[in-house]
Order: structure tokens, then C-alpha cells, then sequence
């Protein structure tokens, strides 16, 4: 339902479903949210990179630390600061270029796990001032980044919907198990005492308990997962 709210650019009173605010002509009068801090923030007081806002804050201390990396010639140790192209609207490093050292014409070498993507923002960072947020892929992300990211992640896992599917395996698999095996128990160890033999019943118990444990775990896993599907598709 519309209501009036204020515009975070000019402060001037609209309606929720505007286009536009009619004062300032600000298109995202409610604001953006910052990629890196997940912050909201004026549009016009940040920067747009590819699909995403950044706060102009955020940006300025993420360029000032991928732009600090520079190539140390491994014959002169001259030191040179990357050339950055802009692509897309991303800032991309020159990692070939210039081609040779400028002080003593060394061929340049490509040098690895120095620069690379932040997992969250796509932009660079320096990989011995980033975060390891995921070992099995091997995801890092700026230090500025690290909350937004995580926050992110939480909200995509407690969304999934096989997430609901995969707790109703385990839970059908888990109460199959304990009423086979009690059923299984209680089946085996009467066949047993029909039997009038005191080994025998024992066995029978312990062989119907671990028959009832298998088939009970097999038959819950799969009406687990049925109905966990029916739930998520219904």
C-alpha cells in the first residue's frame, strides 16, 4: 500500500510508488544499498560499478588499497603502480604492461596472487590484506566486504528451498530408523520367544532390530523426501 515518505536526497514529502521524486528528480528517492558496507545511502553520494552502487567512501578506501600494489622488477628492484583501464565499469589492471621495466628493460613477468576479485564486490583487492571466506572454492573478500557478504549468504541459505527438502530426508530417514528398529526389536525377539530357546530369541531381537533399522531408514528417507517436496512445490 502507497504512503508518504520523505526523499533521501531533498527531504521532500512523496508517495512510496513515485517514478520519480517530483522535486529533485532523484530516480532512487529511497535510497541504495552499498554493495561493500550493505548500508543504504544517497544516490548521488556514491558510485555505480557494473549492476551495483558503492558509497563513494567505500570506494575511495577499496581503489586506495588495489592501487598501492606495485611491480618490483626482480633484476633492478625498481618499483612501478599498475596501470588501471576502465572496463565496464570496473577498474581493471595492466598486469602485462609495460612489457619491460622502464629502468633497466628487464622483460616483465606476470606476477599471481598479488591482485584478484573480491568474491562479493568484483572488484580488486590485495590478496595478503583479504579475507578467506570460503576454503573449499577459495573466496576472498575485502575486509570492508566481510559483513555484507556473510549477511548475504545467511539470507540465501535460510531462502533455499532445498534446504527444507534435505531437513525432511534427515528427519524421515532418522524416525524411520528408531520405528524400524523398534519395530524390528520387538517382531525379531517374538519370533524368538515362540521359539522357546533362550539364544535363539536374543538373536532373532538383535537380527529383526538391525532388518527394521535398514528398511525404516530407507522407507523414511524416501517419505521424507516426498513430502518435503510436496510442501516446497505446494
Amino acid at each position: 500500500m502507497a504512503e508518504l515518505i520523505n526523499c533521501i536526497e531533498c527531504n521532500h514529502r512523496l508517495s512510496s510508488e513515485a517514478q520519480a521524486c517530483p522535486n529533485c528528480r532523484a530516480t532512487h528517492f529511497k535510497g541504495r544499498i552499498c554493495k561493500v558496507c550493505g548500508k543504504l545511502g544517497k544516490h548521488s553520494k556514491g558510485v555505480e560499478k557494473e549492476s551495483f552502487w558503492i558509497h563513494q567512501a567505500c570506494y575511495e578506501e577499496i581503489k586506495r588499497e588495489y592501487q598501492s600494489v606495485k611491480y618490483t622488477c626482480p633484476i633492478c628492484h625498481y618499483s612501478e603502480a599498475y596501470i588501471y583501464l576502465d572496463i565496464n565499469g570496473i577498474e581493471e589492471p595492466n598486469l602485462y604492461y609495460p612489457y619491460s621495466c622502464n629502468q633497466c628493460g628487464h622483460p616483465r613477468q606476470y606476477e599471481n596472487n598479488i591482485l584478484a576479485r573480491c568474491a562479493h564486490c568484483l572488484l580488486y583487492m590485495r590478496l595478503n590484506n583479504a579475507v578467506l571466506v570460503d576454503r573449499k572454492y577459495k573466496l576472498h573478500v575485502h575486509k570492508l566486504c566481510e559483513a555484507s557478504y556473510l549477511s548475504n549468504e545467511r539470507q540465501v541459505k535460510e531462502n533455499d528451498p532445498d534446504r527444507f527438502v534435505r531437513k525432511m530426508y534427515l528427519g524421515g530417514a532418522a524416525f524411520g530408523a528408531i520405528l524400524g528398529t523398534s519395530i524390528g526389536f520387538l517382531v525379531g525377539g517374538g519370533i524368538g520367544l515362540s521359539s522357546g530357546v533362550g539364544i535363539i530369541s536374543i538373536g532373532a531381537a538383535f537380527f529383526g532390530a538391525l532388518i527394521g533399522l535398514i528398511v525404516g531408514a530407507v522407507l523414511g528417507y524416501v517419505i521424507g523426501a516426498f513430502v518435503g517436496a510436496f510442501i516446497v512445490s505446494w
